[in-house]
This record gives structure tokens, C-alpha cells and sequence, in this order.
């Protein structure tokens, strides 16, 4: 999840040059590189070299430069770059808060006007929970957004483990929210098939489904409950 954030992006520029936004300059501005053969790049002003390896078929795998050969850019499939996956996380970050203002909404003015929801004892347990996985797979994702920001501003305090106690629990609470998926869908299919349940009330449960499913898969492949404190 920490490298995925961090990836490299190509740009050609109306010059002809190429930039590649992890390749920069002292104060932080992009390198340019100029073609000198097919797939072989020299930096514009300088003499480092940036070459691109690819298959057969002419689809680029990696990237390196002749600075620091051992170290290569690969490429990443469409739906793990931050151009895809970035819109559609903020969509299901929307829906699952719009959700959650529609509960408490919904709560207050029960309470107000002292009214009940007729549900069953089973129906009220699945609600509850699928409330609380709502809310966890929220901080899930909120809080390793914010654990990024904290590094980035101090990289030392990943370096020295400072940091590893609270991986621990961004970890345990993607658990918790794969659990409260499972949860929202138990909720949904219960709601579907209970009388009196209107056609908004059914369409709602099936996009709040469907965010949480795409969650769960987000936390999933990017790693969010691997445990994992190596870097």
C-alpha cells in the first residue's frame, strides 16, 4: 500500500522529452530525458541514462536508470494505479458516510418522536453490526491515508518502529472490517426479502453492497491486513 501510493508516472511533453515523476532534481523539480534510440533516454544536461525493457510485443515491463541500475520502476495493472482505484475508493468513501448520515439521521429523529423500527431481533443484530463494519472499514482506510501523511512529513518514525504498534492496529481493524463486509451483506440480503421494505430501502442496501465489496477488495490486494511490518 506505502510503494503503491508512492508510484512513478511517465509524461511526454510537447518538446519531445519525457518526465517520470520520481526522478528529480536537488530542489525537487522533474527531470527531462531526451530519446537518443528506441527505448534508451538520456537526462537533458546531464549523462545519466533511463532505459525501458519491454516484451515482445512492445508493452513496456520496467524502467531504470544508469544511476542506480538495481533499482526498477515495474509497470502496475490498470486497476492498481491511483488513476483508477483513486476515484472509484472516493466514491465508496462517499457512499459509506453518506450512509452513516442517513442512520444517524434516521436515529435522531426516531428518538425524537419516540418510534421504534419493526424489525426483528435477528434484523436489528444484522443492522447493528453492519453499522459498525461501516464505520471500520471507514477508519480502515482513513486512518492509513492519514498514517501516510504522518510518514511523509517524518519518514524516521517508520525507520526506527515508532510506527509499528500502530500498523498492528490499522491491521486488526481491516480485520474487523472484512467482518463487518460480511455483515452489510447479510444486512442487505435480509432486508431484501423482509415484508414492507420499500424499493429505495432496497436499492440503498445493494450500492452500500457494492462499496463494501470493492472495500473489501481494495483492503485486501493493497495489503491492509497483511500484518506485515517490513518495508
Amino acid at each position: 500500500f506505502l510503494y503503491l501510493l508512492g508510484q512513478a508516472s511517465v509524461q511526454a511533453l510537447p518538446d519531445g522529452t519525457i518526465t517520470v515523476s520520481a526522478l528529480t532534481d536537488d530542489a525537487g523539480n522533474p527531470l527531462h530525458w531526451r530519446e537518443i534510440r528506441p527505448l534508451h533516454y538520456q537526462e537533458v544536461h546531464g549523462q545519466t541514462l533511463l532505459d525501458f525493457v519491454a516484451d515482445p510485443h512492445g508493452r513496456i515491463l520496467y524502467f531504470a536508470t544508469s544511476e542506480n541500475p538495481a533499482s526498477i520502476l515495474q509497470r502496475m495493472p490498470a486497476r492498481l494505479s491511483p488513476s483508477i482505484f483513486g476515484p472509484l475508493l472516493g466514491i465508496t468513501l462517499v457512499i459509506l458516510l453518506i450512509t452513516l448520515v442517513i442512520w444517524f439521521g434516521g436515529w435522531r429523529i426516531r428518538r425524537h418522536y419516540g418510534a421504534t423500527l419493526a424489525l426483528s431481533r435477528a434484523q436489528r443484530i444484522t443492522r447493528m453490526l453492519s453499522g459498525f463494519g461501516v464505520v471500520a472499514c471507514v477508519a480502515v482506510v482513513l486512518g492509513w491515508f492519514l498514517f501516510v501523511a504522518v510518514i511523509s512529513a517524518n519518514e524516521l518514525l517508520l525507520v526506527r518502529g515508532g510506527l509499528t504498534p500502530w500498523m498492528y492496529l490499522l491491521y486488526a481493524l481491516g480485520v474487523l472490517a472484512l467482518c463487518g463486509v460480511l455483515a452489510v451483506l447479510a444486512n442487505a440480503v435480509a432486508a431484501w426479502f423482509a415484508p414492507r421494505r420499500g424499493r429505495w430501502v432496497r436499492a440503498g442496501e445493494i450500492i452500500l453492497s457494492l462499496a463494501m465489496i470493492y472495500l473489501a477488495w481494495f483492503i485486501v490486494t493493497f495489503g491492509l491486513v497483511s500484518f506485515n511490518v517490513r518495508f
